[in-house]
């Protein structure tokens, strides 16, 4: 196992693109299946700086971004001028799972909107794929 700071996997870039966001879900170890209960906000975001990889970043608490919605943020990518987040205290965990896949998690304890990317920086509309379901 491996871990890094957000910002060191977006090689050394603090502002990561928000595309998208979502409930995170109570897991029920027991029942084995997600539980309704909302305990933080799942922020699909792209590493602009590191190759535009996708990642997952949970925040645990209540949404610190509330007045900002899925629509919006899929809205803002979709017309090239996506926001641009940066994350407090974010962290990636890389690991092997026990199926030998490498996978990767992340976590923060706080988000906010540095702005968003102006249509001439070139970075375009990025694909999202969002489920918007509890098992991810």
């Amino acid at each position: 196992m491996l871990n890094i700071s957000l910002k060191g996997a977006n090689e050394g870039n603090e502002k990561i693109l928000g595309i998208g966001k979502e409930p995170q879900f109570a897991y029920d170890n027991a029942a084995g299946s997600f539980t309704e209960e909302v305990i933080g906000t799942k922020y699909q975001t792209v590493l602009q700086s590191n190759k535009y990889q996708h990642l997952t970043i949970r925040v645990l608490g209540d949404d610190p971004l509330p007045q900002l919605t899925h629509e919006e943020l899929e809205a803002a990518n979709d017309s090239g001028t996506p926001h641009l987040l940066i994350f407090k205290d974010g962290k990636v965990k890389f690991d092997v799972s026990k199926s030998g896949w490498f996978q990767a998690s992340a976590s923060a304890t706080g988000v906010e909107v540095a702005s968003k990317a102006p249509a001439s920086s070139g970075i375009g509309k990025i694909a999202a794929t969002t489920s918007n379901s509890k098992e991810d």
